[in-house]
């Protein structure tokens, strides 16, 4: 096979490669197997544009291509050093695999403190190919895991309560940034001291909302009657695959484990629902998650785990 291996150059292929995202999930009966679009979105401008601004995305995606330009397949870095490979559901070739792990190696590491590299892929439990490919390559399976939630809308689980005294509503402009941004530092941070927190006026979460499909209605947002944002459930619809792609979802700490993040989910799923969208999806990979998850959408289908090599 003729593999072709390069960077990719600027916005004209980072639309081909959303493209080739939103047709690969479609072949795979919409199962994440590979990222959806919305999820490379959500790391070009939020995972790259404020958690990593020191890094350039063009630098974390490669694009590996027949000699006729057409995309066989996309590596990605997630974060540094947690590569994802992008691959349709055709028959297994691992040449091409082969090469995209070696490009990973080559160009994705993560160098630690004391000078080693490091380097994860990312597999799906089932994928027996990969799997056997990355442990013959002297990968070890890590413990870590993320479960992946489906829930088909046709029906949509039974309603929760909403506690009394709060309300469910939709983000409104510039004024709910800054309290959005706080909340979600105290639903993910809740570990580090408060002083830790930048407190940008919410510049970060503007980036989230000139993403590509960012709807306003689909960023719902929970609060105490007449209080500040405390929970939030953002969806990100595509309206080719009909499906929502349900992140971040969160709450602070002193709200949690209230039936707050059920409500939150369930609003998500009945306005994807109203739009159109016939599926929506999650990814949990904490115990709490995992467990809110389940509770509405059900037990995971599928489950992606992480493989560490250490390269001098």
């Amino acid at each position: 096979m003729d593999i072709r291996v390069r960077k990719v150059q600027g916005e004209v292929d980072y639309w081909k490669v959303r493209g080739f995202l939103r047709e690969v999930f479609l072949r795979n009966d919409r199962k994440e197997y590979s990222w959806q679009t919305a999820r490379l979105d959500y790391w070009r401008w939020h995972g790259m544009g404020n958690c990593h601004p020191e890094l350039a995305w063009t630098d974390l995606l490669f694009l590996f291509e027949d000699e006729n330009h057409e995309l066989l397949g996309v590596l990605c870095a997630e974060e540094p050093g947690q590569n994802f490979l992008q691959l349709p559901p055709s028959l297994p070739c691992p040449e091409l695999e082969t090469r995209m792990i070696q490009t990973a190696e080559q160009n994705m590491t993560l160098q630690t403190k004391e000078g080693s590299h490091k380097l994860w892929i990312f597999s799906h439990a089932t994928n027996e190919g990969r799997n056997a490919l990355l442990q013959a390559r002297g990968y070890s399976r890590c413990k870590w895991k993320e479960n992946q939630y489906y829930r088909e809308l046709q029906t949509l689980p039974p309603k929760p309560p909403l506690p009394e005294g709060f309300r469910l509503r939709s983000m409104r402009t510039e004024g709910d940034l800054e309290q959005r941004s706080w909340a979600s530092w105290r639903a993910f941070h809740s570990d580090e001291p408060d002083e830790n927190y930048d407190n940008d006026q919410g510049a970060w979460y503007h980036k989230i909302t000139i993403q590509p499909m960012y709807r306003r209605d689909l960023d719902v947002v929970v609060e105490p009657l007449g209080g500040p944002i405390v929970g939030f459930c953002t969806v990100w619809f595509d309206d080719v695959t009909r499906t929502g792609y349900f992140e971040p979802v969160g709450l602070m700490p002193e709200f949690q484990r209230k039936g707050l993040g059920k409500a939150l989910l369930y609003e998500g799923m009945e306005r994807l629902k109203a739009i159109g969208g016939t599926l929506a999806t999650v990814g949990g990979s904490s115990e709490g998650a995992n467990r809110l998850y389940a509770s509405m959408m059900g037990p995971p289908l599928t489950e992606q785990i992480a493989w560490l090599k250490e390269l001098p």
